[in-house]
């Protein structure tokens, strides 16, 4: 009797062992490593577009270029990114709109007059440039903010990111600091409805080239 039962002991224990052994799962956990890349801004492949609202419609469209910029992406986001947009790069569908976004204090003053005769205006280079700061991206926006003129204007942009080249929706930044729009909402001979729209759009595409 004693036998048996240490003959059955014996069995049980070894089944047990058996199923011990074959039920132990060992998981090797694998973690990919994202990496950093950081980008120098293609200032000739790289195009800022810009438009006003007349309306419900798009009225005066032009660009501005990229003067030098970098970024950093990480797997599919961006997390550091700077730009300088140059100003005396400025195209519009009127060249006499054009003067009058450089050549006036009213809008960028990147040119200001240095001396004036009877017959002739000697302009210089002011504030050629206008700065773009990155703070986040996150669910598809990019957030941050860009100076000009000495004055900051947020910006949220759609983004969509493709090996390394960033394509940037169309947003709107809200510039009714500027002087142009400053003087036109304190001239109250400009009836509210004929005031224009101080929200610029934009869209662009920036690419970048890698150090590897």
């Amino acid at each position: 009797m004693n036998k048996k039962f240490f003959y059955g002991m014996s069995i049980m224990a070894m089944m047990f062992a058996t199923t011990s052994c074959g039920g132990e799962e060992t998981t090797e956990e694998t973690t990919e490593e994202v990496k950093s890349v950081e980008y120098t801004i293609d200032t000739e492949g790289s195009v800022i577009n810009w438009w006003n609202m007349e309306g419900e419609e798009k009225g005066h469209t032009g660009t501005v270029s990229v003067l030098e910029g970098t970024y950093t992406v990480e797997g599919d986001v961006i997390t550091a990114a700077s730009m300088v947009v140059d100003m005396q790069s400025i195209t519009a569908d009127s060249d006499k709109l054009v003067g009058h976004l450089t050549m006036t204090d009213h809008f960028f003053s990147v040119m200001r007059p240095d001396t004036v005769s009877a017959d002739s205006v000697n302009w210089v280079e002011d504030n050629t440039t206008a700065t773009f700061t990155f703070d986040k991206h996150e669910n598809g926006m990019i957030y941050g903010s860009v100076n000009v003129n000495d004055l900051d204007f947020a910006v949220e942009a759609p983004v969509t990111l493709t090996e390394g080249k960033i394509e940037i929706g169309e947003f709107s930044i809200d510039m009714s600091g500027l002087t142009y729009f400053v003087m036109e909402v304190a001239n109250v001979e400009v009836p509210e409805e004929e005031r224009h729209d101080p929200n610029i759009g934009f869209s662009a595409t920036i690419v970048g080239k890698s150090a590897e």
